[in-house]
């Protein structure tokens, strides 16, 4: 609660000397207002700088979404091009990211200028998110089961032929 206050007594300051705030400022600042009534308990403040909070991550996401919009380079528009029956599936951001999911190392390597890397290190990180959630879920349905135990049954769900029926 303390880091709160004195992020809080910033913001006021700022506010004070007239300085230029961002809308992700703002819904910082309401946010850090947010957690400390919850803190507190004061439920009517609490639900009143919500509905702010709410209408200011609006306004970020708009505002997110034009810049995002104009900022598309003819390389993205490309690859939109590209993927567009994926894209209209699903919806991503930013299509380099998905384009470089869906590129394999042999082919980064047969044409680097092409792309910006391969898969490599999302699936990577796309493996260690199924390992963290699957360890999540094994926790919360086995509680209480010896370390070994709770081990097994992650790598079970996590293995590629559960995975494979999965998909299937």
């Amino acid at each position: 609660e303390r880091g709160l206050v004195n992020e809080l007594i910033e913001v006021r300051n700022k506010w004070a000397h007239n300085n230029c705030f961002s809308a992700d400022d703002t819904f910082r600042a309401l946010d850090s207002i947010h957690r400390l009534l919850v803190k507190i308990g004061a439920e009517q403040q609490e639900k009143q700088v919500d509905v702010h909070k709410q209408i200011v991550l609006k306004l970020l996401i708009q505002e997110k979404s034009h810049s995002t919009q104009s900022n598309i380079s003819q390389g993205d528009q490309k690859i939109r091009e590209e993927l567009k029956e994926l894209l209209e599936i699903i919806p991503f951001q930013d299509p380099k990211l998905l384009f470089r999911a869906l590129t394999h190392r042999t082919y980064f390597r047969e044409n680097p200028n092409k792309t910006q890397g391969d898969n490599e290190q999302l699936e990577f990180l796309g493996d260690s998110v199924l390992q963290f959630l699957a360890g999540d879920y094994v926790y919360e349905k086995y509680f209480g089961e010896e370390e070994g135990i709770l081990t097994q049954k992650r790598e079970k769900i996590v293995s590629h032929e559960a995975l494979a029926k999965v998909a299937q």
